[in-house]
């Protein structure tokens, strides 16, 4: 008979601060008011329920670790797990770490590490690291937001005791941490949203400054295009002409990927921030970053497109130079709220970020936009190839008058329909694979 999930013992650890301060222990970071870090954790009491991994909701919590029988660690941190290595191994950690640890040791718990990593995950670290410690690898899962890519996929074939999982958190928690709750209200928007024209064509959410986003709003700039559409520029790190950001430098010749004349790029320099929705005195005076991923439902259901700049600074970073062709290590596909928003409110979309990731999509089960969008852009390994494609694809679109540009928006229904249903039946997929996983590998390690 299947073990049930009720049945098993799990403690929840948060880590927000440095182990090794036994005055900070496992402390919250007030900043974060949402999702799995909304508590924090002691050496006398951990976590209770996560609030956004729900393919844990139906498992037993415990507020300590337990002495009379084996359970599962959930481990989270916005930090890769090699950082913790060296914590660890030093013995400069607090003392529910150190009972956890010497647990996961004697085989006495699985230790599941939940983290938000958007590079390569460094897995013969972590394999020697657990090797080290005399540590069964079958005892350990790593669940990491973003998809593997075949690098990874063809290093677990060699290491088939090691389990790596995938789940995208950002994708369904990134605005709503009920958000499977409204899914009938986001069907409902959807099928109303065809019936009328929309005000503009684009629109494009870039609050932190990052490649390709620079080069994104110095095109912008560049084609005059920025008043046909919605856009936010540079809204959390520029909060004043202060800010450790030095915006000059980052629109500077040297700092983007693509050239740009001086007069560009001081036209540039001169409207950052730059915020559609969000006025400068809110900008200079009283943005948060959690209000970094709120959902304008209204900017949303006023545009045609979306052009996604996506999280991941490695897409386009200098120090891997302009061609991916010769770097599999980085076949890694990181997607964060900004594409899921697309999906949930039914947009086409032009997506920046590594080589690829268009198909990577469609190998999971959502749908691009080809022939409506020429998508020879994702196929291109070099970077500048890659972003120049990409702009004249968006140049054409936004050049298309009001009825056209309409009628290409409707005709893409059937596409944008399938990802919203998709969105969350993918959801719902991936928490199935990741529970099941887990009670399976707590059965055959004989955790009863």
């Amino acid at each position: 008979m299947k073990l049930k999930a009720d049945k098993i013992k799990i403690l929840n650890m948060t880590r927000m601060r440095e182990l090794k301060d036994d005055k900070l222990d496992f402390i919250t970071d007030p900043r974060h008011t949402e999702g799995i870090y909304r508590l924090g954790i002691s050496d006398t009491r951990a976590t209770g329920e996560v609030d956004g991994v729900h393919f844990l909701r139906s498992f037993q919590y415990v507020q300590h670790c337990p002495n009379d029988s084996k359970y599962i660690v959930f481990y989270s941190t916005p930090w890769e797990f090699v950082e913790d290595i060296s914590f660890i191994q030093s013995g400069k950690v607090n003392n529910l770490m150190k009972k956890v640890w010497e647990d996961f040791k004697n085989s006495k718990c699985i230790f599941i590490y939940y983290g938000f990593d958007l590079g390569d995950v460094k897995l013969n670290e972590i394999k020697n690291f657990l090797k080290g410690e005399g540590v069964p690898l079958s005892n350990f899962i790593y669940i990491q937001f973003g998809f593997l890519g075949t690098f990874h996929k063809s290093w677990l074939l060699d290491n088939e005791d090691f389990t790596l999982l995938e789940y995208n958190d950002m994708w369904w928690y990134g605005f709503f941490n009920d958000i499977e709750n409204i899914e009938s209200l986001f069907k409902f928007m959807y099928k109303n949203q065809f019936n009328f024209k929309r005000p503009h064509k684009f629109i494009t959410m870039n609050n932190a400054v990052k490649n390709p986003r620079k080069d994104l709003l110095l095109f912008l700039v560049k084609h005059n295009l920025l008043n046909e559409g919605i856009s936010s520029f540079f809204t959390i790190q520029s909060k004043d002409r202060n800010s450790p950001v030095d915006l000059q430098e980052e629109l500077s010749a040297s700092e983007v990927i693509l050239k740009f004349d001086e007069e560009t790029i001081n036209r540039a320099i001169e409207i950052v921030p730059y915020s559609y929705d969000i006025s400068n005195k809110f900008i200079l005076d009283e943005f948060r970053r959690d209000q970094a991923t709120l959902l304008n439902f209204s900017g949303y259901n006023s545009a045609y497109f979306e052009i996604i700049a996506e999280t991941d600074t490695h897409s386009f970073s200098r120090a891997h130079g302009e061609d991916w062709t010769d770097k599999p290590v980085y076949d890694y596909f990181p997607y964060t709220e900004k594409t899921g928003r697309a999906f949930l409110m039914g947009l086409p979309f032009i997506l920046l970020t590594r080589p690829n990731s268009l198909e990577k999509l469609r190998e999971i089960g959502f749908k691009t936009f080809e022939p409506f969008i020429n998508e020879s852009y994702d196929m291109e390994t070099n970077n500048k190839k890659r972003l120049e494609m990409a702009f004249s694809e968006i140049k054409r679109i936004v050049k298309m008058d009001d009825d056209e540009i309409y009628k290409w928006f409707r005709d893409m229904r059937d596409i944008t329909e399938h990802n919203l249903n998709y969105y969350f039946k993918f959801k719902k997929i991936s928490e199935i694979n990741i529970k099941s996983t887990i009670i399976s590998k707590f059965e055959k390690n004989r955790w009863t």
